[in-house]
């Protein structure tokens, strides 16, 4: 029967040495009992010992037949010897490193900072963990024959400065505020600096400009550390935008922005319906609602306020009438509506139609165009509520047919107290069907086609007017002139040159029933002879022009009493 034993050394200063022991050529189950430095066991079925420290230690194997066999077993100590040389890490990064040397160790080593969970191997001596940060790592090293070497140790680190900044406001007049830096930490010595600018040894700046800005503290190491600072702006720029307005569609405001400050820029907007965008008091012509926001700029100092034009849209005219055609004289009615924009109906309006022509009242919706003679186009305005005006005027044309056609005879003469018979003559046909004369004064009927001037005492123009049954006037004069006593009358001059005054050398006989008429020359040769007062001498014989100069005439004519009156004279031909 024999017996062999495996043992594992102890790690250096500790007792964690074992030893494995088997039996062989035995008769049966193997007990096994192991005794040494400060170690003693009774025989058990167990064949492994653990804790141990080092030393010789006497294995004894049983089988309860043969005699017990008894071997010694040695423990070793192994001891690896580790030296550590740091680099510190700085700006509080991940820059420092471990230098690990080793002695004692066999074989192959392995390196570990993290107490083992990581390790790296190699045949030297020593290891080198770069790019790690400051702070506690426990060390373990281990040879080839499972020799192990601990340690907990602490590699420094050097954190950059820590910064901060406190600023004071800037005025809007300018670059007026500061800020005054302070750190803590890093190496000595620190320097300073704002922005772009260079490094010095001040913490505090001045003539800063409102607004954010970058602070920078670099220590001994070069280690930088930076801090973003706002100074705040004293905004003492007071701004008014004026009160808002309402205007009607096509009309303008004026707007009044204004501050507290001399210089100030302005910006209005939207700029499109402005007479002015950067002027304080711009005129705004909007075609909608619009509010209007402006920007007051002095120096660093911004301020906006806004104000609200409102809109209100005009109204819409619309014109017709009753009739688009009318007779001459007859009355029509206009008819005249105003609306809300969009065509919404309804709302109270002011109407105004022009021109005022034959209008009864041109303030009216609905004025009558009373007895028209002429053709008129009449243009409608409307006001709304809110003050208003339509922008389009609506138009409407009232046609008037031309007058029908009366003729109320040729003027006559008459002698005082005689009666005259008139007579209104239908000349178109138009189909009059009523008459009426002015004034009515003396006359037998008024309203009669041919009423008589009962007696005629004052030289009188007659006007007659005649009604169709469609309501169609026709109208005529025509003069009665009155002399106290019957008898012939003859110009003594007139001029036949076609100027349209006194062209023709006419007889008047008042109370005269017959007249014959008679013109001769020097030489006694009639130029004209006629028996109608009606019809006038114009200076020609057969058509043809007759001189200058002096005529004889020569009238007679039965008055009304059957007497026979004679006249004679002379006449004075002017061209």
């Amino acid at each position: 029967m024999s017996v062999t034993a495996v043992a594992t050394s102890a790690e250096c200063g500790h007792p964690d040495g074992t030893v494995t022991a088997t039996g062989a050529g035995g008769a049966g189950a193997y007990t096994y009992s192991l005794n040494g430095p400060g170690y003693t066991s009774g025989f058990t079925p167990n064949n492994y010992y653990n804790n141990l420290g080092s030393g010789t230690y006497t294995l004894t194997v049983a089988d309860g037949v043969n005699a017990p066999v008894t071997i010694s077993v040695t423990v070793n100590i192994g001891c690896i010897t580790l030296l550590t040389t740091p680099t510190t890490a700085t700006c509080g990064g991940a820059n420092g490193a471990w230098l690990l040397t080793e002695s004692g160790g066999v074989g192959t080593i392995r390196y570990s900072i993290d107490g083992g969970k990581t390790f790296q191997s190699t045949t030297n001596t020593s290891y080198t963990f770069s790019n790690i940060p400051g702070g506690l790592y426990n060390i373990v090293v281990e040879d080839a024959q499972n020799t192990i070497q601990r340690a907990s140790v602490i590699l420094g680190g050097i954190a950059g400065p820590s910064v901060t900044a406190t600023p004071q406001a800037a005025s809007c007049a300018g670059n007026d505020g500061t800020v005054t830096v302070s750190a803590t930490g890093g190496l000595p010595p620190l320097t300073y600096k704002i922005d772009a600018g260079a490094y010095g040894s001040s913490p505090d700046f001045s003539g800063v400009t409102s607004g954010a800005h970058t602070v920078y503290v670099e220590d001994g190491n070069s280690c930088v550390s930076t801090a973003v600072v706002t100074v705040p702006l004293t905004n003492s720029l007071v701004l008014t935008a004026g009160g808002d307005a309402t205007i009607c569609e096509s009309k303008s405001a004026r707007l009044k922005a204004g501050t507290n400050e001399s210089n100030v820029s302005y910006s209005w907007s939207p700029a499109a319906s402005l007479s002015n965008a950067s002027s304080a008091s711009p005129v705004a012509s909007p075609d909608v609602t619009t509010t209007y926001t402006v920007t007051a700029t002095w120096e660093a100092c911004v301020q906006t306020a806004a104000v609200t034009v409102t809109v209100n849209p005009a109204p819409v005219a619309s014109a017709a009438t009753t009739a688009d055609t009318t007779c001459y004289g007859k009355s029509v009615v206009l008819q005249g509506t105003g609306a809300a924009a969009g065509g919404a109906g309804g709302g109270t309006f002011t109407y105004s139609w022009k021109p005022f022509t034959f209008l009864n009242d041109a303030k009216l919706a609905n004025p009558t165009v009373v007895q028209p003679t002429a053709t008129t186009t009449y243009s409608l305005q409307v006001k709304d509520v809110n003050g208003c005006v339509s922008l389009n005027n609506a138009a409407v044309t009232v046609n008037v047919l031309p007058p029908a056609q009366l003729l109320a005879g040729d003027d006559t003469n008459v002698v005082a107290g005689q009666p005259v018979p008139l007579h209104a003559i239908d000349v178109s046909n138009s189909g009059f069907v009523a008459y009426q004369w002015t004034p009515p004064d003396g006359l037998s009927d008024p309203y009669s086609a041919n009423p008589v001037v009962l007696e005629a005492l004052l030289p009188t123009e007659y006007v007659v007017t005649g009604t169709t049954a469609d309501g169609c006037m026709g109208v005529d004069t025509v003069v009665v002139k009155v002399y106290s006593v019957g008898d012939i009358f003859v110009p003594n001059a007139f001029t036949p040159n076609h100027d349209g005054h006194n062209d023709v050398l006419r007889v008047t006989a008042p109370g005269m029933r017959v007249v014959s008429f008679g013109v001769w020359d020097r030489w006694g040769t009639a130029v004209f002879v006629s028996t109608n007062t009606g019809v006038g001498w114009d200076g020609t014989r057969n058509g043809k022009e007759l001189p200058p100069g002096t005529y004889v005439w020569l009238a007679v004519g039965v008055d009304i009493k059957g007497r026979t009156v004679e006249r004679r004279g002379t006449v004075l031909l002017v061209r």
